[in-house]
């Protein structure tokens, strides 16, 4: 498997055909004390199957780390791939996590990482610092 997208962003969601949409992408965000509660934010990944991995579920851990790893939180669950269609040569995965009041307890860089059958898939940054330090 291989993994097309993985990023943060102020809102996304899957539609109703299976379209990914994605607003305002980003990796840091401002606060102005701590500890912070962060804004809404939505965290992304796309899969992409390879040939074999169709029809078999996959475990998924999303993990929250702070930039001590320090674990913060964790997320637990399952996806699949779709059997591919006719003339459908890509089978894909959509993973969509809303957060809502995050709490960050201080600046410095949070991490997000995608551990698919334990096995890690990515890493996604986020740098929280005070809004007087924003460029």
């Amino acid at each position: 498997m291989e993994l097309r997208i993985f990023l943060l962003a102020d809102f996304a969601n899957i539609d109703a055909s299976n379209k990914l949409n994605i607003i305002g992408a980003f990796n840091m965000i401002g606060a102005d004390k701590f500890p912070a509660v962060s804004p809404p934010i939505s965290l992304v990944a796309r899969i992409a199957a390879e040939l074999g991995e169709f029809g078999k579920d996959r475990d998924y851990n999303i993990i929250l780390y702070d930039e001590d790893a320090n674990e913060l939180g964790k997320i637990e669950g399952k996806f699949g791939f779709p059997q591919l269609k006719d003339k459908q040569r890509v089978s894909e995965a959509n993973l969509v996590f809303s957060f809502v009041g995050l709490q960050l307890p201080k600046p410095g860089r949070y991490e997000f990482r995608l551990l698919v059958n334990d096995a890690l898939l990515g890493v996604v940054p986020l740098d929280v610092v005070a809004k007087s330090d924003l460029p």
